[in-house]
């Protein structure tokens, strides 16, 4: 298996943490990046060009010119997700059920 600090639930979690995951990836052996690769083409929550995009980020030396650019990647990063949930109404305990 993998570390578990190399799972992400959004795009927007792997973009903020993507060079994180590219070191420890690169650390993995020919196994572990094959059970890797199933995790990540199992983000169905994802289209297939955003897992892709993904999977060559991680497979591509920082050099290559294949590898996806920071404003590549940034091109699926959803800015509106990142907004302070602080003006959202938040319950009082007093009505809980």
């Amino acid at each position: 298996m993998f570390d578990e600090s190399m799972g992400f639930s959004t795009y927007n979690d792997f973009f903020k943490r993507r060079n994180n995951i590219k070191k420890q990836y690169m650390q993995m052996n020919c196994q572990e990046k094959r059970i890797y690769k199933m995790y990540l083409y199992s983000q169905r929550d994802m289209s297939t060009p955003k897992v892709d995009l993904i999977w060559e980020f991680l497979n591509e030396s920082d050099t290559s010119i294949y590898c996806p650019s920071k404003e590549k990647l940034k091109m699926y990063f959803v800015d509106a997700l990142e907004k302070d949930d602080s003006e959202y109404i938040v319950e009082d305990d007093e009505f809980e059920y």
